[in-house]
């Protein structure tokens, strides 16, 4: 394969044996860390759709903002704060906890287990987070 060790692109050169589509996926689907990572994934990109699909809808209907605009804005700076210090905590509680492990001597395996922990945790918290601060926007909005 080409860029793999040994491979070579130049006509007559030395090449590895193909791999197939199945063999890599059967590969990459045997990896319980690579399959929770994607589903991981999946789950918070249709969560962050439907929020930002629905969620001025639904502050709107509540009846805390007198204009689409204003919820929507309101909205939109918190999912922004959220995000913006979420993102690198989430980062630091996973590389603590990683950090916890291997100075513990924990197994490589129960380190990506912690790891995974602490990436679900990091996920709750930026969720109570915009929750939050959607509550405090909400509030200000109704005594405005």
């Amino acid at each position: 394969a080409v860029g793999a060790p040994g491979g070579s692109c130049a006509p007559g050169g030395p090449r590895e044996a193909a791999v197939t589509l199945w063999a890599q996926l059967s590969l990459l689907l045997s990896s319980p860390s690579y399959v929770c990572l994607v589903l991981g994934y999946a789950a918070e990109t249709a969560t962050v759709i439907g929020i930002s699909t629905y969620g001025p809808v639904f502050l709107l209907g509540f009846g805390s903002f007198h204009s689409q605009a204003a919820c929507s804005l309101a909205f939109a700076g918190a999912v922004s704060v959220g995000g913006v210090l979420g993102t690198p905590l989430g980062g630091v509680l996973t590389d603590t906890v990683l950090l916890r492990a291997k100075r513990a001597g924990t197994p490589h395996s129960a380190q990506h287990a912690a790891a995974r922990e602490a990436a679900l945790v990091s996920g709750v918290i930026c969720l109570l987070m915009l929750c939050g601060l959607l509550c405090m926007a909400a509030a200000a909005a109704v005594a405005a």
